[in-house]
């Protein structure tokens, strides 16, 4: 049997009365995309972009999140569709900073540099509307991982005073199937933030 593979609008987007609020927290979580057991993390059965359980695969030592901490609104995150010739893809960025240039901080970067990996963002933006919450936590590079395509340091820049500049994307050739993936567990913010502490 034939399947039609076009999308179709479906819905009716209202009016969202509350103010947006544009950028994302300082802190986000970075999980090596191996590292999930996506056999079984689960998706809303109605709606296949929202993530509401994220496993980690089972190993000794354990497998866990890893916390990055920006300051300032440091932390940038841009999703942009991206028109192939056969079909459409997504691009997910990640750009942050690392305000230290220690050898810890340099040999971070330098085992990272060929790592793939998951990040958990958290917009500013709180949707008050029912159910509260849902619009908080993100997932990018869910399909592929996000690869570090940029490491910069500037020793005279007078804003990083001597860190680093790291720009995190897709692959050239591999990039993401869907948009950055709502992360809501257990139908509220709590069990959220909850979820993501288990992780660490």
């Amino acid at each position: 049997m034939a399947t039609d593979c076009r999308g179709r609008i479906q819905a009716d987007l209202l009016e969202n009365c509350e103010n947006i609020v544009a950028g994302i927290n300082d802190t986000a979580y970075l999980i090596n995309i191996d590292d999930i057991d996506k056999d079984n993390c689960k998706f809303d059965p109605d709606n296949p972009i929202l993530l509401t359980q994220l496993v980690l695969k089972t190993a000794s030592p354990a497998l866990k999140a890893f916390k990055i901490e920006g300051r300032n609104y440091s932390n940038e995150h841009k999703a942009t569709l991206v028109k192939k010739t056969y079909q459409k893809m997504w691009d997910h960025g990640f750009i942050f900073r690392i305000f230290d240039n220690d050898p810890p901080t340099k040999h971070w970067i330098y085992n990272s540099i060929n790592s793939r990996f998951a990040v958990i963002q958290e917009n500013n933006y709180h949707k008050l509307a029912s159910p509260a919450g849902n619009t908080v936590f993100e997932v990018l590079g869910w399909d592929m991982g996000l690869e570090i395509n940029a490491a910069e340091r500037d020793a005279n820049s007078d804003e990083l005073m001597g860190g680093w500049l790291i720009t995190g994307g897709p692959h050239e050739k591999m990039k993401e199937s869907k948009p950055p993936l709502a992360f809501y567990v257990g139908g509220s913010i709590t069990s959220t933030r909850a979820a993501i502490a288990a992780l660490l």
